[in-house]
């Protein structure tokens, strides 16, 4: 198209603003969602995505006092009330507080794997908004925290006996139901049963901890 060569950002497909770099720099071998860009036809890259790509983030080594410069990709980012926050896998409780209080945040992007860039997929919902768009792994969801909340509780609840993988699949362990309860246990899977399968109960299933490790 023309004009779109210098005027969009190759990955996100915003403004590439005064002073793109060019797309090769985050176009490498390894880059496989080239179905995810957001302007295919462009030849540079804005710098708020060249940010969001560094191998060895300074700036994240700074807000994480980590001895060696993480990866940007290896955290969840939520920006909220103009702040920006980064989550490691073991700040789960901090990342669910964020996702869940008010105002909702402008973006909110919850890695799994540390090995895929999401940040370029997230919407950017409106500030102050109640509800709005989580970016979890390859999965975009609309999130209402009241909804997401109350599915976090039922898993939870589940997550004192039960592993994760069981109640993903609803695949349980006898035993397990047994020592659980049959009757609590019915209750409680009554709840999950429909929102197996969903990008909700995925995310859900992330946040969730058992006690002692909140």
């Amino acid at each position: 198209m023309v004009g779109e060569s210098t005027d969009r950002c190759w990955l996100c497909g915003g403004s590439a603003g005064a002073l793109p770099s060019p797309r090769a720099l985050l176009e490498k071998d390894t880059f496989t969602n080239h179905d995810q860009v957001g302007a295919p036809n462009s030849d540079v890259v804005c710098a708020a995505c060249v940010w969001c790509h560094d191998e060895r983030h300074v700036e994240l080594q700074q807000r994480t006092g980590k001895p060696v410069a993480p990866k940007f990709r290896n955290y969840s980012h939520v920006v909220k009330g103009g702040e920006w926050l980064p989550f490691s896998k073991g700040q789960k409780a901090a990342l669910c507080r964020a996702l869940l209080t008010q105002p909702f945040p402008t973006v909110a992007a919850v890695a799994d794997s540390g090995q895929k860039q999401i940040v370029f997929r997230t919407r950017v919902n409106p500030a102050g908004a109640n509800t709005g768009w989580v970016q979890f792994e390859e999965l975009p969801l609309y999130v209402v925290p009241l909804q997401l909340t109350a599915v976090i509780c039922n898993v939870e609840k589940l997550y004192r006996t039960f592993a994760k993988g069981e109640i993903e699949s609803g695949n349980y362990s006898q035993h397990r139901v047994l020592d659980y309860g049959l009757v609590d246990w019915r209750c409680d899977e009554a709840q999950i049963a429909p929102r197996r399968g969903s990008a909700l109960l995925s995310l859900a299933l992330f946040l969730a901890q058992r006690e002692e490790d909140k």
